[in-house]
């Protein structure tokens, strides 16, 4: 065959006549027999019936002999020139050039112009023909592991088509009666390859997926074949005559109700199809079916075949205008989602041949109905959970809109459709507790990511298209100056309330987000009713937030959670009688959220997406936003409180960093640092009589903390108005707890630079040894230069008289004055806080107890620590407030709750270790006491518990670390008697085990350590005591491996 092929193209070039039309069409018969069989079905039966006899046994084809067989056929059907040069007509008559005059200058004839393009041979009977195209269709529909059998088919149909159905002469108006006959069996054998559908006529096993060549050829041969059998030029004639306006074409596009039968493809026809105006109608119908069932190849993985499809769709729309009417809008739709493809190669023809087409003015009414078509079916998407749906048409509206502007009409009607789909997951738990937490410092989420919003029924990508949508609106609304019309209608469902207003929001938000660009006045104003818009929402949301939780609220009335009853199937008696009882089906009885956590999660979302709105809005408004941060800022920071649920933590978070950068601060912190004034003012203004907010307080415990130090020296008003708020509300818990975490995180912020319990201790112990060296060598050496100054200086009689020590016996004698330096404006408020903190250590709310001692702990070392190293401490400040407190805080390490117990353990060993010397008989006689009251409870307690002693979380073990700090820096300080520094190496020794922590055991070695140097006697036998067998019994700890640490403590003792 390969032979065959070679012989047959030679042939058909000789010069002169070519291959004889005779032998063309016998080879033609004889390959395609071969092929595709023989024509009549009657005929494989009489040969099967000669088969056992050995006379007609047909040999099995393969796949390469097919393909042999395939391009012999294309070497007899592909237009050829007979020659590379023009022939001479008298060739013939003269072929040696006889009767040429050789001695003429111009020997050589002129050439004769240039021939025309090849002529396709001429076309076998029709049979024969239709025989080759149904061959040809089957080998092409079905997928082969030879790829080039498969390419060679399809090139054979398409030469098939080109050279004998398109230019098949005819006398009647509209195609070829041939190409007519053959579109829809062709048409649909293509459709289903690049479909990826086995053809009619397939195995089972053929039922694979195409390959991306196949599809890319057959789409391209679907185009020709479509283009050249209703392009406009061919169809004039057949087309209806009044297409003036697309309403006319769209009521007289009527499709079919009874379709066609389909042609059969592997039977030649019985006569060709007269093409006439009833064939285009049916034809238009059918081609509206097929154009619908490629529309999945806009999403098909391989961008070759996007290619292929968006040159089948801009070819159609070129050539075919007119007779395509309305389905141009399918046409046209498949063409604006391949525009938005990630891929340059596949969206850059598509956006050229939008680009070729939408100048005209004849698209722009499609394209608006496209987009209130699509609009209008993306809540019936959404609601039945089709992502590829939804991602579909938010794409196709997207590129629509960026075409041709998006007009009001039928904006409340698809907008409200829109909203009351979307509908967002409720939140659960975890936020909105006591005030309690607003002494926590801690934060949820990352700074600048907005955290995920669930939308039910929607996923993630489909979110994020239609985010991208909503931007795509505000793009075209702004482009058509109806931005005032949208946001108008969107705030109007805001303030209808329920899920709507959720969903109206959500929109909102991505609408502005599109009017990004060159902000003029009236766009300014829009944006800036869209901030009072949403600071009112915020207030509103506030005060709901202080009702109870019974009372209904009022955004929620319209919510569909809320109307239960009417969900609810009429529960019928339940009769026992004999057989089966029937009973209502808990699969109809569908889970319904509580009232109370329906309207909290309703808070939560609208909040939530208030605070995106806003930094929205911000970075549109830039500097001009300045105007509304005297609102804006409270809300934000009032929802960095830890006592807000985590989703409004991250929103908050991330809204303050939008908006500090879109007003022009380097930071948030310079942001709240420069608006402090209006902070404290919104503040005041909630902790009036009228309005009495309990979490406003919590609004400037979050400035504090973000803000840090900087914020010291402009608090001291701040701090008068707590404490005046403190005499005003101190018989109302949560708003006392509220001022004093106020309180307590200015003091930390203040006390951050100071060095930490331990290492001052420390550091106050070697300063201390330091100079108590220095005094001995002094001390030492001060008598015996005395005497040796004394034998060098020896003058019996003196020349001048001895000078005195006052400068001016006439003037008043002036002695040095030590100045002490003025306090610090952090000591100055630590002093203030402090004389109103003795009044709460006697507070009903146990909580309230511990942070005040927890606050008084973080002054100690504010106080005791010098404004610079000339100036004293401000003991003076600090030793009168301890001294009258001192009872209560006694009292409070009786306390009946443990954590208050721990802090005033805390306190106390602050106390030691900074003023050691003012309390360290204090706490040997007042403090000691209830210590061993207090280790004694432990103990049994942590007998009782498995993981005592082992972990650094407990509160046994955070007490056992403040009980040994203190009396650590007890006997470094004081003075012991014997018999406390018995008693103390007695009961510590537990805290020496290996089993406990590392923290602990440390701890208790420096004690032992101090103890030492005191009575270095009894600590050698209280330890020795605990390990050696041949000093007395009584002294050992049964269960307790301390071995090492003994051995570690008595070999400084041994010495």
């Amino acid at each position: 065959m390969e032979a065959l092929e070679v012989l047959i193209i030679k042939w058909r070039q000789c010069p002169g006549a070519g291959m004889d039309k005779r032998v063309l069409h016998e080879l033609w018969i004889m390959s395609i027999l071969t092929l595709g069989g023989p024509l009549d079905a009657a005929g494989p039966t009489t040969k099967a019936k000669d088969a056992g006899k050995g006379k007609g046994k047909e040999v099995e084809k393969t796949e390469e002999s097919k393909l042999a067989i395939v391009k012999v056929l294309l070497a007899l059907m592909t237009p050829m020139d007979r020659a590379e040069l023009p022939v001479n007509d008298d060739d013939e008559d003269d072929p040696l050039g006889e009767s040429i005059d050789w001695t003429m200058d111009d020997a050589i004839p002129p050439l004769k112009p240039a021939p025309s393009p090849p002529s396709p041979p001429p076309a076998p009977q029709l049979s024969i023909l239709f025989h080759t195209l149904t061959t040809f269709i089957d080998l092409s529909a079905t997928p082969s592991s030879l790829l080039s059998l498969q390419l060679t088919s399809l090139a054979a149909l398409s030469t098939l088509v080109q050279s004998f159905l398109i230019p098949f002469p005819h006398s009647t108006p509209g195609p070829s009666p041939l190409l007519a006959t053959a579109l829809p069996g062709t048409a649909s054998a293509l459709s289903r390859i690049a479909l990826s559908l086995p053809s009619s006529s397939a195995a089972p096993d053929h039922a694979r997926r195409q390959p991306s060549a196949a599809i890319t050829a057959s789409l391209d041969l679907l185009s020709l074949l479509i283009v050249a059998a209703i392009s406009d030029d061919i169809t004039a004639d057949l087309r209806a005559p009044t297409t003036a306006s697309l309403s006319e074409l769209v009521s007289s596009f009527s499709p079919s109700t009874s379709p066609p039968t389909p042609t059969p493809v592997a039977s030649a026809p019985t006569g060709p199809i007269l093409p006439t105006t009833a064939w285009l109608t049916l034809t238009l119908s059918a081609l509206s079916t097929l154009l619908s069932s490629l529309s999945p190849l806009t999403t098909h993985p391989s961008s070759p075949v996007r290619t292929s499809f968006v040159h089948l769709l801009s070819s159609l729309l070129s050539f075919s205008p007119l007779t395509l009417g309305p389905l141009r809008i399918p046409i046209l739709s498949s063409l604006l989602a391949l525009s938005t493809d990630s891929w340059p190669a596949v969206a850059e023809p598509a956006k050229d041949a939008l680009g070729r087409l939408l100048p005209s003015g004849e698209y722009e009414a499609l394209l608006g109905e496209i987009v209130r078509t699509r609009l209008a079916g993306l809540p019936r998407a959404v609601l039945k959970g089709d992502a590829s749906a939804v991602v579909a048409g938010t794409r196709i509206v997207r590129a629509a809109l960026g075409c041709a502007g998006v007009g009001s009409e039928g904006m409340e009607k698809w907008g409200w459709s829109l909203v009351r789909a979307l509908r967002f997951e409720r939140v659960g738990g975890g936020g909105e507790g006591g005030m309690e937490r607003g002494w926590r410092e801690e934060r949820s989420g990352q700074e600048g990511e907005w955290p995920e919003m669930r939308v039910r029924g929607v996923e993630r990508e489909s979110r994020r298209e239609l985010e991208e949508l909503w931007r795509a609106v505000g793009v075209s609304a702004g482009r058509g100056g109806i931005e005032g019309e949208v946001v108008e209608m969107l705030l109007g469902v805001v303030g209808r309330g329920g899920a709507e207003g959720e969903s109206a929001l959500w929109i909102l938000e991505g609408v502005l987000k599109g009017f990004e660009g060159e902000m003029g006045k009236g766009r300014k104003k829009v944006v800036r009713g869209v901030v009072k818009a949403v600071l009112v929402l915020l207030e509103e949301l506030e005060e709901e937030k202080e009702e109870t939780a019974a009372e209904a609220s009022p955004t929620m009335k319209n919510d569909s959670l809320m109307d239960v009853s009417s969900d609810l199937p009429a529960l019928s008696i339940v009769e026992h009688t004999r057989g089966l009882s029937l009973t209502p089906s808990l699969d109809a009885l569908h889970p319904v959220a509580s009232p109370a956590s329906s309207q909290a999660s309703h808070r939560l979302i609208l909040a939530s997406l208030a605070l995106r709105t806003l930094s929205t809005a911000a970075t549109l408004l830039g500097s001009s936003f300045q105007l509304h941060l005297l609102q804006s800022l409270y809300h934000v920071l009032a929802h960095l409180s830890p006592t807000a649920h985590p989703l409004l933590q991250s929103h908050a978070q991330c809204a303050l960093t939008e908006i500090a950068y879109a007003t022009d601060y380097a930071s948030p912190q310079n942001l709240v640092l420069a608006n402090v004034d209006y902070v404290v003012n919104s503040v005041s203004q909630r902790l009036s009589i009228s309005r009495l907010d309990p979490a406003a307080p919590l609004v400037l415990v979050e400035m504090i903390r973000l803000v840090g130090e900087p914020i010291v020296p402009m608090v001291q008003d701040l701090v008068e108005d707590v404490l005046e708020a403190l005499d005003d509300y101190h018989g109302y818990e949560e708003v006392t707890v509220g001022l004093w975490a106020v309180l307590d995180a200015l003091m930390r912020v203040m006390a951050s630079g100071v060095p930490r319990r331990e290492e001052g201790g420390k550091e106050e112990v070697r300063k201390r040894g330091e100079e108590w060296g220095e005094f001995v060598e002094w001390f030492e050496k001060r008598g015996k230069e005395k005497e040796d100054d004394q034998e060098e200086e020896e003058v019996p009689n003196p020349r001048k008289p001895f000078e005195s020590g006052f400068e001016d016996k006439e003037g008043p004698t002036e002695f040095p004055q030590t100045e002490v330096a003025p306090p610090t404006r952090p000591q100055t408020v630590a002093a203030e806080i402090l004389s109103k903190s003795l009044y709460f250590l006697s507070h009903s709310s146990p909580f309230l107890r511990s942070r005040v001692l927890s606050l008084i702990t973080s002054a100690v070392p504010l106080l005791m620590t010098p404004a610079d190293a000339s100036s004293p401490n401000r003991q003076g400040d600090l030793l009168p407030v301890i001294h009258r407190a001192w009872p209560y805080i006694l009292n409070r390490l009786c306390d009946s709750e443990p954590y208050v117990v721990l802090e005033a353990a805390f306190l106390v060993e602050a106390l030691a270790t900074h003023v050691g010397s003012f309390m360290s008989r204090r706490i040997l006689d007042d403090v000691w006491p209830r210590f061993r009251t207090l280790l004694d409870k432990q103990e049994q307690l942590d007998r009782q518990s498995a993981i005592a002693g082992k972990t650094t979380y407990t509160a046994s073990h955070r007490l056992h670390r403040a009980i040994l700090g203190t009396m650590g820096c007890v006997a470094r300080d004081v003075p012991l008697k014997e018999d406390v520094v018995w008693e103390m190496g007695m009961l510590f020794r537990r805290f020496l085990d290996q089993k406990l922590d590392e923290e602990l055991q440390s701890a208790a070695r420096e004690v032992y350590g101090a103890l030492g140097r005191i009575n270095a006697d009894a600590v050698w036998l209280v330890l020795a005591g605990s390990v050696d067998e041949d000093l007395p019994t009584p002294l050992r700890i049964p269960g307790v491996d301390i071995k090492d640490n003994v051995e570690r403590l008595l070999q400084p003792l041994d010495r």
